[in-house]
């Protein structure tokens, strides 16, 4: 049997980010919850890009190279 959820990764994602983001808006206001969506998603940027690194093992300028090297995939 198929799952209902198959194939809708996205939708579901997107789904729950918006509900999350209306939520916040109707809490807290427009500015505070841009405030906080923008901390959030920093520290969370952050904090990927580090356990990129450590896991492959790569040094800072590494990592910066593979983030902007040139790639002919698209």
């Amino acid at each position: 049997m198929k799952s209902p959820f198959e194939g809708r990764g996205f939708t579901i994602l997107f789904g729950a980010i918006g509900l999350i983001t209306a939520a916040l808006w109707l809490e807290f206001g427009f500015w505070r919850m841009l405030w906080m969506l923008l901390i959030v998603g920093g520290m969370t940027g952050g904090g990927l890009a580090l356990g990129v690194m450590l896991d492959r093992r790569m040094s800072f300028r590494e990592f910066i190279h593979n983030l902007f090297k040139k790639s002919d995939d698209f």
